[in-house]
């Protein structure tokens, strides 16, 4: 017979009810209320366990990921814990019982994972219960969020250097279930818990929270429920004061319900009374913790620091003479000027402008250039530092950029060590225990990378490109083939005669097919650059690639037309220009230079392209004649003469005189010097659309250490596919 478990003192082997400090996170969780599935919902979060004396560690969010993933179907979810008989008396856990959860994880000191709503929650005895939550999550989202009810284990007593006290670790032997409540004391958070938001209706307010609340400008005589409005509103390094100091005591509720007359305890026996004392220890000390962390935040002294003085035990009080003390020994700071949070960014700025490169406004969602209403693309100004960073070269910045970082006599440093000690950050690691500004992302390499990106956007997003005059823009989610479709007219309209019924009819459908694809080239940045203080590499070779991003889109969309009688296929079997089936192609042998009678003549053809169906008249008007530099003078005197262009014609009228927009394209030379082209406005009318992935809108510059060179690899890359939806508002003279 197996050894029963040794119990601590303050567990018992019913099951215990522990919410998650935040329950779901607005930044990653979700709800497809079709399917009934919650997902990256926080199951249990690390830190202290409030309201239970004991701490949340490591090895707790380990266990609870174990047990929650210990069968295929996952952990019971049910609607409140039945063991508390919220619906009245105890209830049986199948009258709750909402689905599974699942695909437990550990990410962010939080244990997350998928909740699964079963069918059968939508006819529990209880009611639709599916319908219930999702709808709760859509339009109450902080009326509920997520406890689990687990079986405890042993704790594990824990004491700091001195052996002072401190909250034992849980231990979890078996989750028994991963419930949904609406308790204040089991989820203060919420569906959209917002880092450490709190829920107006449930948190309660107490004496120090009031006080704080009041200082920072609340009405002494507000009341309970607009203090705790004003306390929602709070932003910043004051939020986190007051979230601190409403765990730090307890609360009053808001509610004055009756006094009851307490009943007579029981004797207690000496080992209840040895666990209420030791209960009393660790809320006397979680109140320290609390008190100190709260005044580290306030202060803008590090969390590390305020740990390091709670697991050493010092008192509130010395805590207070530490920090008035940290006070007067931080060192003067002229704005940012010694922060390292801001030297990237400010030392990238000036590498720009030493290089001479242009710095625009960028997009944070696409990365598209911000443009203002006159479509120029919008200037920025450079950071305030990076004036005086720019009197530097680029191995002055890097010395900078090692000072800051903590290497001593870094100004010392000879120009090829340098380069090995920026240029391969794990040399750097391992010979002053040093990491860069943020673990990868702020390295001296990144740092020159994310200014050659910068560049690169700024002359892909100015360079001259032709293509938007034709064809529209669209995006892709992934590499999948993708459909563009065009839907028929609707209809026409019957006369309807006494007697008869409606007749219905019907749209059809047209689709044409894609696939993105990807272009890219590489290029390097030498030790040898780095050394000579290159600029190049910053302006010019970055501008370059820029340029040649944007010319492969007018490549590919250009290609459309180029390619539009023998290479570029539509759906029907037929290519884009045809003169039998599309109507909008005159052959070579037939067809002639731009001139008042082609022109007419195209227009017509455009003006009389029927629907998918042949039901409407699109009567589509032409907006731009498209053609080789080779025709330009006979277009331009074509479209700006006032009487009709050439010999004999006398003072007769040019009906084309300003009606058409045109423009030049050397890849039209290539082609043919005697092709030209009409277009209707493509925000009109379907022509060709150059679709890019959705998530690389522009080019993509990615960059790497070769550990053999030490040279930076750098390699640009850019997605996008063109495709003709439809024929009818493009038309194609092959000339004379």
């Amino acid at each position: 017979m197996p050894k029963p478990k040794k119990k601590n003192l303050s567990i018992n082997t019913e099951p215990l009810l522990l919410s998650a400090t935040e329950a779901f996170s607005s930044g990653d969780f979700s709800v497809d209320v079709e399917k009934g599935i919650f997902r990256n919902v926080a199951i249990i979060t690390k830190g202290p366990a409030l309201g239970h004396g004991f701490e949340i560690d490591d090895k707790t969010l380990r266990q609870v990921r174990a047990s929650v993933n210990a069968t295929e179907i996952g952990t019971k979810v049910r609607l409140t814990h039945p063991e508390s008989g919220f619906f009245g008396g105890g209830d049986d856990a199948i009258e709750v019982m909402l689905g599974r959860a699942r695909n437990a994880r550990i990410s962010e000191g939080k244990v997350k994972g998928d909740i699964y709503l079963g069918k059968y929650s939508k006819k529990s005895p209880k009611g639709d219960l599916w319908g219930y939550l999702t709808e709760m999550a859509d339009e109450d989202p902080e009326a509920a969020g997520l406890s689990i009810s687990f079986i405890p284990g042993e704790h594990e007593k824990r004491t700091d250097s001195k052996d002072n006290l401190l909250p034992p670790a849980c231990r979890v032997d078996k989750v028994v279930g991963v419930d949904f409540v609406g308790n204040p004391a089991a989820n203060p958070s919420g569906f959209l818990a917002r880092g450490s938001s709190i829920s107006r209706k449930e948190i309660l307010m107490n004496k120090k929270l009031r006080e704080f609340l009041v200082k920072l400008g609340l009405s002494e005589d507000a009341t309970d429920t607009q203090a705790l409005e004003y306390w929602h509103d709070l932003e910043g390094k004051h939020r986190l004061v007051a979230n601190a100091l409403a765990e730090g005591e307890p609360a009053k509720e808001l509610s004055k319900e009756p006094t009851k007359k307490p009943l007579e305890a029981p004797e207690e026996t000496p080992e209840a009374k040895a666990a209420a004392a030791e209960k009393a220890v660790l809320l006397k000390d979680t109140e320290r913790r609390t008190a100190i962390k709260a005044l580290a935040v306030e202060n803008e002294l590090s969390s590390e620091w305020a740990e390091g003085l709670c697991d050493r035990g010092v008192s509130l009080a010395h805590a207070k003479e530490l920090t008035k003390l940290a006070e007067e020994m931080k060192p003067v700071k002229v704005g940012d000027d010694l922060d390292k949070s801001t030297l990237a960014e400010a030392m990238e700025d000036a590498i720009s402008l030493r290089s001479g490169a242009k710095m625009i406004e960028l997009d944070p969602d696409t990365g598209l250039a911000v443009r203002d209403e006159n479509g120029k693309v919008k200037q920025r100004k450079p950071h305030e530092r990076a004036s005086k960073l720019r009197m530097l070269s680029l191995a002055g910045m890097g010395k900078h950029f090692l000072s800051t970082l903590g290497v001593v006599d870094a100004e010392f440093i000879s120009k090829t060590a340098l380069a090995d000690l920026l240029f391969n950050p794990l040399k750097l690691q391992s010979m002053y225990g040093i990491v860069a500004l943020a673990q990868g992302t702020s390295d001296f390499p990144f740092l020159l990378a994310n200014v050659m990106r910068k560049t690169l956007l700024a002359a892909y997003a100015e360079a001259p490109v032709d293509w938007p005059k034709f064809c529209t823009r669209g995006t892709q989610p992934d590499f999948k083939q993708f459909s563009l479709v065009a839907l028929s007219e609707a209809p026409d309209l019957e006369r309807q005669y006494a007697g008869e019924g409606v007749d219905y009819g019907t749209v059809s459908e047209r689709r044409e097919v894609a696939t993105l694809a990807v272009y890219d080239k590489g290029l390097k940045f030498t030790r040898i650059m780095f050394v000579n203080d290159d600029l190049n590499a910053f302006n010019r070779i970055p501008r370059m690639q820029g340029l040649a991003a944007a010319r492969k889109e007018d490549d590919v969309g250009f290609a459309m037309l180029t390619g539009g009688i023998a290479t570029e296929t539509m759906s029907d079997g037929n290519f884009l220009f045809d003169a039998a089936n599309h109507t909008n192609y005159v052959a070579a042998g037939g067809g002639a230079a731009p001139s008042i009678t082609t022109l007419n003549t195209a227009e017509a053809a455009m003006g009389i392209q029927r629907g998918m169906a042949g039901l409407s008249y699109l009567q589509i008007a032409p907006k731009m004649i498209i053609i080789p530099f080779a025709l330009k003078g006979v277009v331009k005197q074509l479209l700006k003469s006032t009487v009709v262009p050439g010999a004999n014609q006398g003072h007769s009228a040019n009906v084309w005189a300003g009606k058409l927009d045109y423009f030049c394209n050397a890849r039209l030379d290539t082609d043919s010097a005697v092709k030209w082209y009409l277009s209707g406005d493509p925000n009109m009318h379907d022509t060709i659309m150059l679709n890019f992935l959705e998530s690389e809108q522009t080019p993509v510059l990615r960059n790497k250490v070769d550990f053999d060179t030490e040279d930076l690899l750098f390699a640009v890359r850019h997605t996008l596919v063109a495709k003709a939806v439809d024929w009818r508002a493009l038309y194609l003279n092959a000339g004379a």
